[in-house]
């Protein structure tokens, strides 16, 4: 239960560090495909070094940030941020710049349970 709790604090940082970065990108004219990919790689970084060193970290106490984990990682990130991308694309065709957003943490929201699990026991281990 400790895990999924530091998971949640961590990713509803890594949430609003990437919907904000989302959403400058957009205001700068970045298609959503590309704001939603660049968003999330830096939320990506943020989560990794905070999960590893807290939420996953070893018996021990040291960090679970090897370069296997974080390569689990990457393949984890691609899967889910091109589903989140096409997901955010299709709905921005259908909405207003700030349902986009509400649609984009939507799909965040779903995304993190299966990333939890899939983190939990695959990318930290």
């Amino acid at each position: 239960m400790r895990q999924l709790v530091l998971f949640g604090v961590i990713g509803v940082t890594q949430l609003v560090a990437d919907t904000l970065i989302f959403y400058l990108l957009l205001k700068l004219s970045i298609t959503p495909w590309i704001a939603n990919s660049i968003s999330r790689f830096l939320a990506l970084l943020l989560g990794f070094a905070l999960n590893g060193a807290i939420t996953f970290r070893q018996p021990d106490n040291t960090a679970s940030t090897s370069k296997k984990s974080f390569v689990r990682l990457l393949v984890l990130w691609l899967a889910l941020t091109f589903v989140s991308s096409e997901l955010v694309t299709l709905a921005s065709h259908h909405v207003s710049d700030h349902r986009l957003l509400a649609a984009k943490l939507g799909v965040e929201l779903a995304l993190a349970f299966v990333s939890f699990f899939i983190s939990k026991t695959w990318v930290y281990r």
